[in-house]
Order: C-alpha cells, then sequence, then structure tokens
C-alpha cells in the first residue's frame, strides 16, 4: 500500500507554493529587507503552512481506518514506518513548493548583514513546520472521521495561537514567558538593534523536533494492539518530554531577543539628517520627504532637524524602529511625526491644569497646521487660526517669535490668533 499517492503529493507542492508566495508578498514591496523580517514574517505566518498540513493529515489519515477498502487497517507493526513516511512524504511536498519563493526572499534579505542567530532562526521555523505538520496527522489519525475535519484545525489552531494566548493573559506581569515553545508569537520583533538569541533558537529546534518525535510515537502506540494500560503509559512517557521542556522554559523565560549595538546610517540633505539602522538604508529617502515637507515650512536653521529611528542617533525625532505602511503612508506618517515634535506635543506634560490642557491644543492645533501648510491633511478643524493660510515668511516670522515656548509647549492657544 502507498501511503501518499502522487496526485496529492503534487497537490500539497501547489498549494504549497501558492501559500508561499501569498505570505511573502509583503517581503517585495519597497521597504528594506534583512533575514530578521523574513523570519518575522514566516513566523507569523505560518498558519498558511499549518493550513496545508492539515489538509495532508485528514487526507492521509484514511489507511488508517479500520474499514479501509483496501485492504483494512494497517497492521501494528507498520504503523511506525507509515506514519513516518506520510509526515516526512507531506513536509517534503512543503519543501517543495516553498523552496522557490522562499529561496528569493533569502537572497534578498542576503544582502543585508546575516548572523549566526538569524540563520539559526530560520531552523527554528522550519521546525515548527515539522512539527506542526506531526500534530496535525497524529491528530488526524487518532479522532475518527468525519470528526477529524472539524478536531484537527482546531487543535493545530490552539496549537499556533495558544501559547501566546497564555503569555497575554494568565502569564501576563509574571516574568513568564510561554512564547519559546509557541510557533508564533504575536510581535514583530526583533526588528532595529535587536537580533534573535542563538541559544534561545536552538532550544526551539530541539524543542519542536522533539514533539514531533514524541507526537508520531505516541500516535503509533495508541494505535497499537498493546493492553489499554501499557498503551496509556508508553504514551504519556513518549509525550513527558516535549512538555517537561515547555513548562521549564516557561518557568525559567529564556531571552527571546538580545540587543545588537552599532552605528547608525545617517544621511544630510535640505536640512533634514536622517539616521536609521544599517539595514534600512534604502528607506532612507522617503523618510527625509516625510520630514521635509514639515521643515520646509520652518525658518531656515544653521544646523539640520535629526530624524532618527530608535537607537540610529542618541538625539533627534524617534520615529521608531519599524516601517509598517506603503511608502506613501509611511511618508504621511513621519511628516506626522515631525510635525508633533516641532509644534512641541512632545514636551507637553500629562493634563493637570487648564493651563496645561490649553499648552496641549495649542501645540496639537500648531502640528495640525504645520501639516495643513504641507498640503496634508490636518487630522482636526483649525479654525480660529489663519496661520495655515498665511504666506511662508509672515508664518516664519511667527514662528521665531514664539520659539522658545513652542520647544516647552507652553503656547496659549490665544498666540495661534494673533
Amino acid at each position: 500500500m502507498e501511503p501518499m499517492g502522487s496526485r496529492l503529493w503534487w497537490s500539497l507542492v501547489v498549494a504549497t507554493a501558492v501559500i508561499s508566495v501569498a505570505a511573502t508578498r509583503e517581503l517585495w514591496d519597497w521597504r528594506p529587507v534583512d533575514l530578521r523580517r523574513v523570519v518575522v514574517t514566516l513566523r507569523e505566518g505560518v498558519g498558511l503552512w499549518a493550513a496545508v498540513a492539515v489538509v495532508a493529515g485528514v487526507i492521509n489519515s484514511f489507511p488508517h481506518r479500520t474499514n479501509h477498502v483496501v485492504v483494512g487497517r494497517i497492521p501494528p507493526r507498520g504503523q511506525w514506518h507509515v506514519v513516518v513516511h506520510q509526515v516526512g512524504a507531506s513536509l517534503w511536498a512543503m519543501a517543495a513548493g516553498s523552496a522557490l519563493p522562499l529561496s528569493a526572499v533569502m537572497v534578498r534579505a542576503a544582502r543585508q548583514d546575516v548572523s549566526l542567530a538569524q540563520a539559526v532562526a530560520v531552523v527554528a521555523w522550519m521546525s515548527s513546520v515539522v512539527m506542526i505538520t506531526a500534530v496535525a496527522h497524529a491528530v488526524a489519525i487518532l479522532v475518527a472521521p468525519p470528526g477529524n475535519l472539524l478536531v484537527t484545525p482546531v487543535v493545530v489552531l490552539i496549537l499556533i495561537t495558544g501559547l501566546v494566548t497564555l503569555n497575554e493573559t494568565a502569564l501576563a506581569n509574571t516574568g513568564h514567558s510561554s512564547l519559546l515553545a509557541s510557533p508564533t508569537w504575536g510581535l514583530l520583533a526583533p526588528v532595529g538593534y535587536w537580533d534573535f538569541n542563538t541559544r534561545t533558537e536552538a532550544l526551539r529546534i530541539v524543542l519542536f523536533m522533539l514533539t514531533a518525535l514524541a507526537v508520531s510515537a505516541a500516535v503509533v502506540e495508541m494505535r497499537s494492539d498493546d493492553p489499554p494500560l501499557k498503551r496509556a503509559g508508553w504514551t504519556a512517557g513518549y509525550l513527558m518530554a516535549p512538555t517537561a521542556l515547555v513548562v521549564t522554559a516557561t518557568l525559567m523565560t529564556p531571552v527571546l531577543v538580545v540587543p545588537r549595538p552599532g552605528p547608525g546610517a545617517c544621511q544630510s540633505k535640505a536640512g533634514v539628517m536622517v539616521c536609521v539602522h544599517p539595514s534600512q538604508v534604502a528607506a532612507t529617502e522617503t523618510i527625509r520627504q516625510g520630514a521635509a515637507r514639515i521643515v520646509a515650512q520652518l525658518p531656515a536653521r544653521n544646523t539640520p532637524i535629526i530624524v532618527t529611528q530608535t537607537h540610529a542617533h542618541p538625539t533627534g525625532i524617534d520615529i521608531g524602529s519599524t516601517l509598517l505602511l506603503g511608502r506613501d503612508a509611511e511618508r504621511d506618517r513621519i511628516s506626522l511625526e515631525v510635525a508633533q515634535a516641532m509644534a512641541g506635543l512632545r514636551s507637553c506634560p500629562v493634563i493637570g491644569s487648564e493651563e496645561d490642557a490649553d499648552h496641549v491644543e495649542a501645540a496639537d492645533m500648531l502640528s495640525a497646521v504645520l501639516l495643513a501648510r504641507a498640503g496634508m491633511e490636518p487630522g482636526r478643524p483649525i479654525e480660529g487660526t489663519n496661520l495655515a493660510t498665511v504666506g511662508d515668511a509672515a508664518f516664519q516670522r511667527w514662528w521665531t517669535q514664539h520659539e522658545r515656548p513652542i520647544e516647552e509647549c507652553s503656547l496659549a492657544t490665544a498666540a495661534l490668533q494673533e
């Protein structure tokens, strides 16, 4: 009996190729790509590969049914061989389907510096797919049809998201984390001046592969003709090692990401200095354009205004470490960040009095004025002031006269009506 036919194998190849293209599509947008971003995209999108694993598991469960129309249920001694063959064949099909799309993005990412930790993280993601595929097959084989059509995807969904939910609920603010054992993290980390932890990723590989072996051995034992007590004992024994490792890792909470300090890459042009992580140099011009249209509204300065990704420069307007949006939307976000900073909004204290509230209102309105003067949507009403429409020279004179209170967030709303 052939555990997996060629038609199913090729169907899995095609399905995986399609989901691989879909999962990695965003890695071909305007934003720079390094191996960390590739791994994060694959890690958080592993559910697509899980869907293929579920389909493969359910179809491959047919030969294990007692009423299989060809030769009946597989004899107990052949269970291990067939399960391993089915899981292995499914993984081979998924690997074949993923090969071209993933190789293409890996080659693109390899243009940036690649660390050992990032390479190990790639293997950890592959190991998570192995584990998910093994679990999908185990559940599909153990649960009688048609129940396995519902139970298998539910169990796999819990496998992918359950530990993230646990981390965000029961383990929140406890100092412990279950993310090491989770295929997904629900996070975009690491970014900027952070990298994967090599030891943690190696431990994830061990855990995922051990779990795959354990559940495969457990399903064979549970389908064997051994006495019930013996089956239960061996099954518990197989599952004990990965369970203990998950609990230990959760209690010890190894560090998931580690700092990777280094110099920022800075470029200065037209009164704006942009400092970014070296992997983000290709985004410098987009960031500069977003800042420049706000800076162009202000009086000329002797020194450039610094716009920086987190930790790329010790001072300046921090725009964060991650670029998440399309080019135009990201450019608009940068403009908003710079407008708020230049209007003093970031210097405003927590509102504690009517005077504080008036200062915050003035800073917020002034940032909207800057956006409007730059030809953007101000995001709020700006009636009561003509600063959005006066000439450039008049606006810059007004700004120079009020520069100190603007910087200190002590500007009154009445000053906007002068």
